[in-house]
Formats: structure tokens, C-alpha cells, sequence
């Protein structure tokens, strides 16, 4: 089977390029996303993988991007379109309220392709790409008088301010990478998915029900087509195929369901495929949306 890059997913779904962006520094820096349960920083990585990294790019531990080795990394990531149908991505957002608790900002430049109309084999891949210290993004900021962002102009001038680092190379390697070696996430995202289910035996019941044909009901999930009674969209089966996993991954994470219920699903999945795809672009929008919110 073919393996889908976290660049592919991008490409096929048009995700949020917000979420994008954190999904890649997350698995370059084997951190764990936040999403919005910390407004203040998007990834949280423990130093010694860090500092892995750093000294990839042979980073001297006397320069402020090196954290202490106590330290655990809260990185806030910034991810911008390179163009968008207004113009050109020049500044990097980044008001007083999102560096506070952050000890690294990430900014990562992504080629939009078919979203400002040119080649669509180019979407998602990693234009740019820079890791900031606490400090060098405050001082960014100061410089240019501007409190509420940082100029892409700052980061693309020779060299790099002091607490710049490029890691373009690193970034565009994680989104590039076949997911079925960066699972990592998706794992955690089942794990989680598997703890917060309703506590209960593998019953007749849960069975029969499982087994029933995909049907939609007003107020359940959404309205999004569902496997028989459970609240468990295909959607959300479906791209975790995508990702790579494995029926036997599914049917542990989701023990109310059948082999024959994930048949249903691959089937109604391939049978409307537009709509499974739409399902998966709301629900990215719908992230972004409350991302936006919360900054």
C-alpha cells in the first residue's frame, strides 16, 4: 500500500494550515500537540529530544535556543500560507499574550498551491521554516515597533538575528515522512479516544448495534453519517485509515465495534467519497475557528 505523508493529508483534505504547522513541530521535536487546551503555546516537548535536534544543526548549548536540561520545551507555533488571494505572507502574528508562558516560537511558511490557483502537486510543501528563542522573538518584536507581530523580512535576512534558527530542511523531512512512521499522534489521539469511551462489556447489544447500516441522525455527531447507533462518524474511521492504521488498531480503540461494522464504513466512505472528504475540511475549519478564538 502506498504511504500517505502528513503533506498528502494536507494536499487531499486542505486542512487548517494552523494545525498543519503544529502537527509537524510536534512530531519533529516527538512533543505532544496542545491544540486549545493552552492558549499561550501549541506543543510541549521534553528537552532532551530538544536538544537532539539543536545538535543536528550543531547549535552551541551557550545559545539561547538551548534549554536547560530541567526544562520542559512549550513551543508556540505560527504557521502562514506563503500567498493567499490578499498577497504575500509578511508578518508573523504574535502579540504579548502568546509569548508569555512560550520558552520557543516555531514559524513555518507553507506553499498553498491550488488555494491561490497555481500548481496543486506543490500544497503543503515547507517554504520556510524557523525556530525562535523566547528572547529573540521579543526582541523581533521591539525592533520593529510593532508589539502584535514579527516581520517575515526579519527572518529571511543573512545571517540570522541572534536566537534564529533555520530548520526548514527538518520540517519539510517530518512533513514529507510516510505517516505509518510518524503514527505516534494518531496513536494517542485512539488511546484517548479508547479511555474516554462509556465504560461497558462487549455486549450482544453492542454488537447488534454496531453491525447496523451507517445512518445519520439530527443532532448525533453533528448529522455526520454515523455506524449504526454509535457516535462514532465514518469520518473519523476513515481518516484514520488514511493514516495508516490498521483494522485491529481501530477495532481496540473502539470495542463497540464489529469487522463487519468497519466494512460498512470503508464502503459508505468509498461510495460518497466527497462527503467524507467535506466532513474532514469542516472539522479542520471548525478547529481553526476556535484556535483563532482562543489567540
Amino acid at each position: 500500500m502506498a504511504f500517505v505523508s502528513h503533506r498528502d493529508y494536507f494536499r487531499r483534505y486542505q486542512l487548517s494550515v494552523a494545525q498543519y504547522g503544529e502537527i509537524l513541530v510536534a512530531d519533529l521535536f516527538g512533543g505532544e500537540k496542545k491544540g486549545d487546551a493552552q492558549p499561550c503555546f501549541d506543543v510541549v516537548a521534553e528537552a532532551t529530544r530538544f536538544q537532539e535536534v539543536l545538535r543536528a544543526r550543531e547549535v552551541s548549548p551557550k545559545s539561547s535556543l538551548w534549554p536547560h536540561h530541567s526544562e520542559v520545551v512549550r513551543i508556540q507555533v505560527r504557521s502562514k500560507l506563503s500567498k493567499t488571494p490578499s498577497g504575500v505572507a509578511s508578518v508573523i502574528h504574535c502579540k504579548e499574550s502568546d509569548i508569555k508562558e512560550m520558552t520557543h516560537l516555531a514559524v513555518i511558511i507553507v506553499h498553498p498551491a491550488r488555494r491561490a490557483g497555481s500548481d496543486s502537486a506543490e500544497a503543503g510543501a515547507i517554504v520556510n521554516a524557523w525556530l525562535l528563542s523566547h528572547d529573540a522573538a521579543r526582541e523581533l518584536r521591539r525592533k520593529d515597533r510593532k508589539v502584535q507581530y514579527i516581520r517575515v523580512t526579519q527572518l529571511t535576512r543573512e545571517p540570522l538575528p541572534n536566537g534564529v534558527l533555520d530548520i526548514k530542511s527538518f520540517v519539510a523531512a517530518v512533513a514529507e515522512a510516510p505517516l505509518d512512521f510518524l503514527t505516534a499522534g494518531a496513536s494517542r489521539t485512539l488511546a484517548r479516544a479508547s479511555r474516554e469511551r462509556p465504560s461497558s462489556g462487549s455486549t450482544d447489544a453492542d454488537a447488534s448495534a454496531a453491525a447496523l447500516p451507517v445512518q445519520k441522525t439530527p443532532g448525533l455527531s453533528g448529522g455526520d453519517a454515523c455506524v449504526g447507533d454509535t457516535r462514532i462518524p465514518v469520518w473519523t474511521l476513515w481518516q484514520f485509515k488514511e493514516l495508516g492504521l490498521t483494522e485491529a488498531q481501530l477495532l481496540e480503540a473502539y470495542p463497540s465495534l464489529t469487522p463487519q461494522a468497519l466494512v460498512t464504513a470503508w464502503d459508505y466512505a468509498r461510495l460518497n467519497p466527497h462527503e467524507i472528504a467535506e466532513a474532514i475540511r469542516r472539522q479542520g475549519r471548525i478547529r481553526a475557528r476556535k484556535q483563532q478564538a482562543s489567540a
